[in-house]
């Protein structure tokens, strides 16, 4: 019972961070951290405890994404980056959008991290697990405030997407990435395109999503 409770309170105490218009300065966070260090020495403040952890939790996790976020002062900037596709490319034939994770810093000032990048008509398709060297224009994460809307930002933090951009020069698959997890999904969800027939497309879409976590094709990316 005091196992559940607790796990609750730390649920409780990430979520209050919601309660907060904008993130709260590190300032913050410092008192709450010798709190909570005194509340551990006492078992009937367990539960308390686990609320300011969970508090502590989420605002360092805050904290972590926006120091990994590209800087204003680089936003727009074109970069030359190195990293391996982590996602399927969603799109159509004349425009996808994906996901990198970046393998080496991308500019003294910024350590990169992972990234989404459109291609419009691309001359191939990236696939989980390659890596790839492309040309982009970086932009800063960010979104329009639209009240009961779709919070894009928002998204991109959930996905820890430190930057967008998009492929504007020349770009070259390094390795094909096979001996690898992501190589792996890509392999299922091929095999599953070479058995499926036309009447069992369906189920195909079905069956790539259960087996590698690939989504249905959109179209407006």
């Amino acid at each position: 019972m005091k196992l559940g409770l607790c796990a609750v309170s730390l649920v409780l105490g990430m979520l209050s961070l919601s309660l907060f218009q904008e993130l709260p300065g590190l300032a913050w966070f410092l008192p709450a951290g010798f709190v909570l260090i005194l509340l551990l020495l006492f078992r009937k403040a367990l539960p308390l405890s686990f609320l300011l952890a969970g508090f502590l939790w989420a605002g360092v996790d805050g904290h972590g994404y926006i120091d990994s976020k590209l800087p204003t002062q680089l936003h727009g900037t074109d970069f030359t980056i190195t990293g391996k596709v982590s996602s399927f490319p969603k799109g159509g034939s004349q425009r996808i959008a994906f996901l990198v994770n970046s393998n080496a810093p991308v500019s003294e000032k910024w350590q990169g991290g992972q990234i989404r990048l459109s291609w419009r008509d691309p001359v191939s398709i990236p696939m989980p697990g390659e890596e790839w060297a492309f040309r982009v224009r970086m932009f800063t994460p960010s979104g329009m405030l639209n009240q009961g809307g779709f919070d894009y930002e928002r998204w991109l933090y959930t996905e820890d997407i430190v930057a967008t951009g998009y492929v504007r020069g020349d770009a070259q698959q390094l390795n094909d990435g096979f001996v690898s997890v992501d190589g792996v999904r890509r392999y299922f969800r091929e095999r599953v395109d070479t058995l499926a027939n036309q009447q069992q497309k369906q189920a195909g879409g079905l069956l790539k999503a259960l087996l590698t976590g690939d989504e249905p094709v959109d179209n407006s990316v």
